[in-house]
Parts: structure tokens; sequence; C-alpha cells
């Protein structure tokens, strides 16, 4: 289980961010991203938007930063959910296979979360995460988001009130739909 240390030093000095400006990649766009970079990229999320900046740093540096060329799969329809992903930068489409072949469901980008719901519910991937761009995203393991879910509960409520928001709308466009 993770500590959520209630002061910065603490959450510095654990995961050395004294020692960290920036991870050793480049985003797409060839300028290295920055923690501070990471940190409010994770504020514009809705889910973490009124995250103490502790908590974020501690999803930043618990994070593993992974590049997606276009074309890449992030994950495949039916795959084990061991993670969670953060869009940093470009985007991705969200496909879903249907008798007619594959559905593209949304394009999602920057600051978009993606696969909290397989995550969440421990169900196999729901969709087909498929980079459109070059991505950069920060993946956030299982356990570890878990973990910090169960011991931040502003972070739970949200999650609740996220995905509440997206049923809402998918509700609403199969209404429309007809």
């Amino acid at each position: 289980m993770i500590s959520v240390p209630s002061g910065l030093g603490s959450i510095e000095g654990a995961f050395g961010l004294e020692e960290r400006s920036s991870f050793a990649g480049a985003n797409p766009r060839g300028k290295a991203m920055s923690i501070e970079d990471e940190i409010r990229t994770l504020q514009q999320i809705p889910m973490f938007r009124d995250l103490d900046v502790s908590k974020l740093k501690l999803m930043a540096f618990a994070g593993s930063r992974i590049k997606f060329r276009a074309g890449d799969v992030l994950f495949e329809e039916g795959d084990p959910p061991d993670a969670v992903y953060v869009i940093l930068d470009g985007e991705v489409d969200v496909t879903r296979s249907g008798p007619a072949g594959d559905v593209l469901l949304a394009r999602l980008g920057k600051t978009e979360l993606i696969g909290e719901i397989g995550v969440l519910c421990n169900k196999c991937r729901n969709a087909r995460i498929i980079a459109h761009t070059d991505v950069q995203a920060l993946q956030i393991d299982k356990m570890t988001f878990m973990d910090i879910i169960q011991q931040v509960p502003r972070l739970a409520m949200a999650v609740i009130r996220e995905l509440s928001e997206r049923l809402e709308k998918a509700n609403e466009r199969l209404v429309t739909r007809d």
C-alpha cells in the first residue's frame, strides 16, 4: 500500500523530487515535460482537479511515462486491466468491435484519463485504444491507482462523479440517436 503523506517534504524525499526536474523522454514536439507540467496536466483532469498537489506529485512519480507512435495500440479490447493512462500529449482513438467492424467511440486527447473503468470494475478492457497521433502518456499501475483512490476519499468521490456524468452523456446520446 502506498503511503500518502500530508506534507510535501516527505513525498519529495520519498520519491526523490529534489533530484528530478523532468523525465528522460521528450514529448512528440521535442520538449521535455517537467514534473510541474505533468502536475498541471493532472490538475486539468476533472477527477483530479481538486486534489492537493502532494497527491498529484505522488501520482506523477508513481507512474511511468510512455510514448506511442501513431497507430500503436495502447491496449486491446479484452486485455486485463493492469493500469490507467493519463494522456499528456497527443490523441487516441477509442474503438469497439461491432458486427460491421470496428466502431469509433471517441477521440480523446491531452488531460483525458483512460482505462479507469476496467481497473475500477476489475473487468477486461471494454474497448481498444489506438494512438491517433504520437502520444505521450502517464501510466499508473492498477495497484497504485486503487491505493490512492482508497486513501483519498475526495478522489473516490470525483471518480464517481465523473463516471456518473459519462453515463448520463451516454444515455443522452442513446435517447437522441433515434
